[in-house]
């Protein structure tokens, strides 16, 4: 049987108590408010957290789709500070990936903010490219990536 990974774990009521700021280029655009909105999971819409000793490190709100997995935000939170590193996205890709693989779907998908270093990120841990960015009203160009879950 399939479970979380360590750390990891489905959005909570006490949750709406916590300290989340979206870290980079997400910071001012996303509000925790939405974050903790998106848990829906009656529509298959889920917020997945990434807790260290009590405190968020990362959130990722994700919509289970007939064909795939395809996740709307993966964010750091800002206000997460140890003197050693913390897994926050990664973690959570990899639950998602360990997510993919229960329901049957073979990809995740996500469009990327117009910034070099996410999409870095996302292609160095297994995402490409698919088609064309698009300018996006209020948040610039996206860029359409996937990745193949195996």
């Amino acid at each position: 049987m399939w479970k979380l990974p360590e750390g990891t774990r489905f959005l909570q009521p006490e949750d709406r108590r916590a300290h989340f700021e979206p870290d980079g280029l997400l910071r001012g655009r996303v509000e925790f408010e939405e974050i903790l909105a998106f848990h829906e999971p009656w529509r298959a819409r889920y917020t997945l957290l990434r807790v260290f000793e009590g405190e968020i490190v990362a959130a990722a709100c994700f919509e289970v789709r007939e064909a795939d997995l395809f996740v709307d935000y993966l964010l750091r939170n800002a206000t997460f500070h140890r003197d050693a590193r913390v897994l926050g996205a990664s973690t959570l890709l990899g639950a998602l990936e360990g997510l993919c693989r229960v329901l049957g779907r073979p990809t995740i998908r996500l469009e990327c903010v117009n910034d070099p270093r996410s999409l870095s990120w996302y292609e160095r841990v297994g995402f490409v490219r698919e088609g064309a960015p698009y300018d996006r009203p209020g948040w610039g160009f996206l860029h359409p990536m996937v990745k193949r879950v195996q």
